[in-house]
């Protein structure tokens, strides 16, 4: 069962986030990772201290200029549109993040709500990371796992070995790419600027990290990561509840979002799953915190006393 970024029981979007997919079987807990999936298969290089990039109260964009934090940091500003920060991605060797994903969804005629935290490290120049995930609610169960450019290692003792290997092929994902972790341009992008209400700016310090915080709400539809398509369903039309997206997108000095946050209210959602006759899911919550980057390697290291994991049968 993949959990995702926010998407619509009409249709499936394109995905921008740490997809999991919970492999059962006899051997235990597999997760793989992905950017995408359909909606039935429902990140220290710390900047210096007190910078942060500088947004006039207008809005309007100084990008490339580096400021100490003002004094009153920590006050909301309201502004009247999101700055334009268009920055090059910054490089670091390892990025270390939690992942939350909310889920209202309707399985066999039953509706439930569960939510997924993943806590991430990955080291991109030995491409080895750790996945530990745990999933609360109506769904419950957690575990971990270990990946290599070419393997998943999945604890649990089998065969007298206390991980199982199992191949897996590179691909765009969390563990892969550090594409994943996003710049704010990639976030903010003109349409967003445009259709983003009630903005607001904060000088405050994400896990040491000195960040400019801005809280707006957009129709869901304009973020590039969660599709462009407009919702079709009736029911989510008509409640701007389901529509509407509320965000906080922290930004350090280099433009690299240290903490993006979307919610949706999770009681309307699961009246719209509720009167659905189909199955479905709607993503209630995304949050992506960065606890550090660093340039020194990783202490991760593959398992060494593992069996592999036995080949599916077609039968």
């Amino acid at each position: 069962m993949p959990v995702a970024a926010p998407r619509r029981t009409s249709g499936g979007l394109k995905l921008f986030t740490l997809v999991m997919l919970l492999i059962f079987g006899g051997l235990g807990t597999a997760a793989y990772l992905g950017y995408q999936h359909t909606q039935k298969e429902s990140a220290k290089d710390d900047v210096a201290d007190g910078a942060v990039p500088s947004v006039p109260l207008d809005g309007t964009a100084t990008s490339t200029t580096v400021v100490g934090a003002p004094a009153g940091a920590g006050i909301p500003t309201p502004l009247v549109a999101l700055p334009e920060i268009n920055l090059p991605r910054p490089t670091y060797r390892v990025a270390k993040f939690l992942e939350t994903i909310g889920v209202v969804a309707k399985r066999d005629g039953v509706t439930e709500e569960y939510s997924t935290v993943l806590d991430v490290e990955v080291d991109y120049a030995t491409a080895v990371s750790r996945v530990l995930f745990e999933t609360t609610g109506d769904r419950a169960f957690s575990g971990e796992s270990v990946y290599t450019a070419d393997s998943i290692y999945t604890p649990g003792e089998a065969f007298g070995a206390p991980w199982t290997r199992q191949s897996r092929s590179p691909s765009p994902t969390a563990v892969d790419t550090q594409g994943h972790l996003l710049l704010y341009s990639e976030y903010v992008t003109p349409d967003v600027r445009a259709a983003a209400t009630n903005v607001t700016s904060t000088s405050e310090t994400v896990h040491d990290v000195a960040v400019t915080t801005f809280r707006f709400d957009v129709d869901w539809t304009k973020l590039e990561q969660f599709g462009g398509d407009a919702a079709t369903d009736v029911s989510e039309i008509l409640n701007p509840s389901i529509t509407t997206a509320h965000l906080t997108i922290s930004v350090d000095a280099q433009g690299f979002v240290r903490v993006f946050d979307y919610v949706v209210d999770a009681a309307a959602s699961r009246q719209v799953i509720d009167v659905r006759s189909e199955d479905g899911s709607l993503d209630t919550h995304l949050r992506v915190e960065v606890l550090y980057t660093s340039d020194v390697q990783s202490t991760i290291v593959p398992p060494v006393n593992f069996v592999e994991a036995p080949l599916e049968s077609d039968g």
